[in-house]
């Protein structure tokens, strides 16, 4: 007897069933007959950030763990087999079921005056969510988070690199690419000095205190004594380029590197002798070194060809920018973009690793001209657009509005 209790209390099911009853039987309230009284008026709906009636349902945190599967969860949780067997095919057109990571969470919503659990919350990421309803039928559906944002201005002095130095002062990852994206043709991030200088304007949106967005709107880079500045202004686009104080264009069609990279490995070669292969062979791009994990970026504008683990590349991707450029990026730890996605310069889409043939952690850049390939560090490229002579009033009201945020750390000389 004593066995068979035991057995009863550690099955996640049926105590799930028989705490349900307990909060169903404690939470019921007598009815109240409010007669011709128009004051006594049910309470209004309060709901949760994810659109859920609060006064209704009570929100519990379940964490995804490893080999966990959605259907095994809505099972712990009382869903009918019957309901949950048709939750693939009505969440096909909004999530792969399948596809559910370790360590996300999932909220399970109790009907307090049922004693059943009818709705399901993914955080699928920090701002964008899944909703599993089961009341009427089943209903899956996606919604979105909105962050709160800050403007923020960020000072630093380099001790050894820039990822190191935002790091220590708190900043997100985020600020490092697109710092290096916007100054990547004016400062030698190879090159930084201990005591260069940095301040930077920008906004921050954040969900439970992870950045889900960020948008610099100035920057100030003082590096070997010489300042450069970028001010954000709109482009025809509606994004965002970024200028001198003379609205001349910073960018170049192409990023100068794919990564915040520690040194040059290896160059572009015809004849290289493999560190692995023990041989003479062509290396037909350049292999930028950087620690596991650092963020790579498209270094143009295109669209994705291929994204995928192939042989001696290891997981690796393939952008074509337009008829004539293409670039690789091989060794990846982890890809962050899929086949037939459009990104956008200095955009992530993976992280440095080293698989495939590869003796260290470093990003294989390739880079092919009207389908050849080429060393990407001896092509001159030009500038994009500066601003146009129509809109020079309206950048340097821009311009002044951000100056005054850019003093750099009170022990520089200005």
């Amino acid at each position: 007897m004593q066995c068979n209790l035991l057995r009863f209390a550690n099955s996640r099911r049926w105590f799930r069933l028989a705490i349900c009853s307990v909060l169903a039987a404690s939470v019921a309230l007598p009815v109240l007959d409010l007669g011709d009284n128009p004051t006594l008026a049910r309470p209004a709906v309060e709901r949760d950030r994810y659109g859920i009636d609060k006064n209704r349902y009570l929100r519990q945190r379940h964490t995804i763990v490893p080999r966990e599967t959605l259907s095994s969860i809505f099972g712990d949780f009382a869903v009918s087999p019957e309901l949950t067997g048709r939750v693939g095919a009505q969440a096909k057109p909004v999530f792969d079921v399948g596809k559910v990571r370790a360590g996300n969470e999932l909220f399970a919503y109790l009907d307090s005056t049922q004693g059943s659990y009818p709705i399901f919350v993914y955080a699928v990421e920090p701002s964008r969510y899944v909703v599993f309803d089961f009341r009427d039928s089943v209903a899956v559906y996606e919604g979105k988070l909105k962050p709160s944002v800050l403007t923020r201005t960020t000072r630093g002095t380099i001790t050894h690199s820039l990822y190191e130095t935002l790091d220590a002062l708190g900043a997100s990852s985020e600020l490092v690419v697109q710092m290096a994206r916007i100054f990547a043709w004016q400062v030698d991030f190879y090159g930084l000095q201990e005591g260069d200088q940095f301040a930077v304007f920008y906004d921050e949106g954040r969900i439970d205190d992870v950045v889900t967005e960020l948008t610099v709107r100035a920057a100030r880079f003082r590096h070997k004594g010489q300042d450069y500045y970028a001010f954000g202004f709109p482009q025809d686009d509606g994004t965002l380029g970024y200028y001198d104080p003379e609205g001349n264009a910073l960018g170049r069609e192409f990023l100068r590197a794919p990564v915040e990279y520690t040194r040059i490995s290896s160059r572009y070669s015809r004849r290289r002798f493999h560190p692995v292969q023990k041989r003479y062979k062509p290396h037909l791009g350049t292999d930028f070194a950087a620690p596991h994990g650092t963020p790579i970026m498209a270094t143009a504008n295109g669209v994705v060809t291929a994204a995928a683990y192939a042989g001696d590349n290891g997981r690796y991707v393939r952008i074509r920018h337009n008829d004539i450029y293409e670039t690789g990026y091989l060794h990846m730890s982890r890809i962050a973009v899929r086949r037939g996605q459009r990104v956008t310069q200095g955009q992530v889409i993976g992280y440095v690793g080293r698989t495939g043939l590869a003796t260290g952690p470093h990003v294989c850049y390739r880079f092919w001209a009207r389908g050849r390939q080429v060393d990407p560090l001896l092509l001159t490229l030009p500038p994009t657009a500066s601003v146009d002579a129509a809109d020079l009033d309206a950048f340097a009201t821009t311009r002044n509005q951000y100056v005054s945020e850019l003093t750099l750390p009170p022990h520089a000389t200005d």
